[in-house]
Order: structure tokens, then sequence, then C-alpha cells
């Protein structure tokens, strides 16, 4: 697709646009948004699965740079839209992709495709840009950005996870240093990031600023059936999900309340470690894994409240998508994210992280109180107005104008 004449053009460069976490849901998300008064380019260092999980405006163009498929479409030529470099091609791809990339410092390769060979394809694409803003979404990338982009483009870092988890990783606060001391903005999701971004880096080149993840889908008109003794959850089975620890809390109160079941949605590789937690807490006939579903709004207006138990998140979206479902909500306080959604007793339950035994109890009294979740969730409805798609979008639009002003 060509570009929209007299629109300025917004690239987003991303590891991959066809993952199904919550990455690149936000990002295809705010590129759907941004495409109605800009012209949007979603750039994806590599092709993994063939095309992206989530829906793409067609007003989008989506670049791969690499392929990483082990199989390609038959007789394509290089200029056909569907041809991706790939690694092995020539005798020079072969030997820079054997090589590690120079954007994570020390590190070895710890992803597929970023090496050298990656490297020099970011660069070309990032070279190629003579105006406009490039929107960059993770440490390596935001490095590539302070490094390789042309004094004319507007660069902002947009940042997916938490300061205090990125903070436990040497190579990875080094590269978040060199995007504020090289970019123009660094974008983080919450209040307490900012803060401690600021102070970390006193003085840094780059503005940093707030603003949170959108939701994926208005929010509903009411709640759904609140009496339905479901609780729901969703996530990808990884330790810092956190479902382990659900699915303990949830023993301890499961015996007071038979009619409930919790229905767990997602996959992953902590799923043995989820079935034998079921298994030991003895919950095997209230606790149901419902694998992945394509469709997670019905799956949320299935239930009556929405639990999670992460140990670490950047942004929860879901928190937000749950709660504009009509959903009371119940929650570790973990870093960080919750306590920006959750305001305790009021839309649901905040909890102190780790905490098993007050999980359960704000379990009880969730569960065992029909008008406690009502209450709950006509605020948690007025609350998620704030994360409608327009008006998130609406700050990065004001952003990019002062930016570019």
């Amino acid at each position: 697709m060509s570009r929209t004449r007299g629109r300025e053009q917004v690239v987003f460069l991303m590891y991959t646009a066809d993952g199904g976490g919550g990455v690149a849901r936000t990002v295809i998300n705010l590129a759907n948004q941004l495409c109605a008064t800009h012209d949007v380019e979603i750039v994806s260092v590599t092709d993994r699965k063939g095309g992206a999980r989530f829906p793409v405006d067609p007003a989008v163009r989506v670049t791969y740079l690499q392929s990483l498929r082990r199989t390609e479409p038959r007789n394509l030529a290089p200029g056909d839209r569907r041809w991706r470099d790939r690694p092995g091609r020539t005798a020079r791809s072969r030997r820079l992709a054997a090589r590690p990339t120079s954007l994570l410092g020390d590190i070895k390769n710890v992803m597929p495709g970023m090496t050298a060979w990656g490297d020099r394809l970011i660069r070309r694409k990032i070279r190629s840009l003579r105006g406009g803003v490039l929107i960059t979404t993770r440490p390596s990338l935001h490095v590539a950005a302070a490094r390789w982009a042309r004094p004319g483009v507007v660069t902002i870092a947009q940042d997916h996870l938490n300061f205090p988890t990125r903070s436990r990783t040497d190579w990875v606060m080094a590269a978040q240093r060199e995007a504020l001391e090289g970019l123009d903005a660094f974008v983080v999701l919450t209040a307490e990031d900012e803060a401690d971004y600021r102070a970390w880096v006193p003085g840094a080149r780059a503005r940093v600023v707030t603003i949170p993840n959108a939701s994926s889908w208005a929010v509903a008109g009411g709640p759904p059936d609140l009496s339905v003794p479901v609780a729901v959850t969703g996530g990808r089975f990884e330790h810092r999900k956190g479902f382990v620890r659900m699915v303990q809390a949830w023993a301890q109160v499961a015996g007071e309340f038979p009619q409930w079941q919790l229905h767990i949605y997602g996959s992953g590789a902590e799923q043995g470690r989820i079935e034998a937690a079921i298994e030991s807490g003895g919950v095997a006939d209230s606790v149901v894994l419902k694998g992945y579903s394509q469709d997670f709004d019905r799956v949320l207006r299935s239930g009556s409240v929405y639990l999670m138990a992460s140990h670490y998140e950047g942004f929860p979206m879901v928190l937000v998508e749950a709660m504009g479902s009509g959903l009371p909500l119940v929650a570790y306080d973990c870093p960080r994210g919750p306590a920006d959604v959750i305001e305790d007793g009021v839309n649901g339950r905040l909890v102190p992280d780790g905490d098993r035994d007050a999980y359960a109890e704000a379990l009880r009294e969730v569960l065992s109180d029909l008008g406690v979740r009502e209450r709950m969730a006509r605020a948690g409805l007025e609350r998620a107005r704030a994360y409608q798609p327009e008006v998130i979008t609406q700050r990065w639009r004001e952003l990019i104008e002062d930016l570019r002003g």
C-alpha cells in the first residue's frame, strides 16, 4: 500500500508482529487507531508464523525484515511483497547471521533473528526514514533507534515492562540508559515507572511520559449476569503469570463455595505445574483448564469475577478489559499495574503481593456476595472509560504533535 499524501509517517519497530502476547496486541491496537490520522507502518524484525495473530487495519502496512519460518511459499521473486530476507541466502548473510547482535551489549543471541544480520536489516530500515515518527517497542530496538535514526525523525521508546523487573538485568538497563540519553521520548505504562526513570537518569534527553495501554474493545453497557458461579482468568502459562499461586489460594476457599468454578484460559510451558497444583490442592472438580480462546471478550462476559495472580506485569491490559466487560477484579498488588487499575474495595480487591491468606479472604468476600460484585462491577465500568482506545490514542497524538512542535 502506498503512503497517504500529506500525512505524517509513524513507524512501529517491533521484534515480531505475529506474536500472541500483550506487546503485539497493544502495538497493533495503537497502530489501528493512529492510521486514521497518520500513515502507519509496522516493521517486524522477524516473520515467524506468517502473519499477525491480531486483526490489522487494511490502512496499516506490515513489513517483515527477515523470515525465520522453516518453509516459504514457492516461486517467489525478490520483488514479491511476501518475500523476506532469510539468513543463508548469501554467503555474507550466513556469516553475519552467525555473529551476535551489537544491540545487546556483551549478551549473545537471546532471540532468534537478533544477530549481526538482523542489525544490518534494522539499520537499513531505520536509515531509510527521512522524517516522521519512529516508535520502538523493546530495549534492543530502543538502542537501534538511538544509534541509527536520522536527525529529522522523532524517536519514541514505548516500554512494555516495569522498572523493577528491567533493573534486574544489567544489559537491559544499559540499553534503557542509552535510550533515555538518545531518544526524544520514553513512554512508560505507570506513574511509578515514570518516577523511577526520572530519578534514575535525571536530566535525560528523552521526555519520560506515562501512557497506559488501551482496552481492545468498547466498555460494555452494563455488567453480565454476575450470579453465574464462574471465576475466569487467562494468559500464557508461564511462571510470571502466577497461576500456581492462584490455584493454591483457590484451594483454600473452594470447599466453602462448592458451586463455583475457576476457568483458566491459555496454554504454555507451565501447564504441568498448574495441573500438579490443581491435583495437590484437591480442586480438580472446580478448576478447569479451558485452553486458548480466540474470543476472550466473550469469555469475560461468561464469568462473574476476574482473577489475576501475576508475580509481575508491565501493565495488565487484561484487567482493564475485564473491568470494561463489567467484572469485579481480584489481584495481587504485584509490580506493576494492578494498583493503577484496581481501587481496593471499589472496583475489586487488591491484596498484598504474595499474601495467599489475604487473597483467599478477598475471594471469600467477592464470591459470597452478589451485591458486592454488582457494586464493584458498576464502579469498574465507569473507571474503564479512561482506557478506551480513542482516549489513549489521543494522548499519543498529543505527544507526537508536541515532540514535532
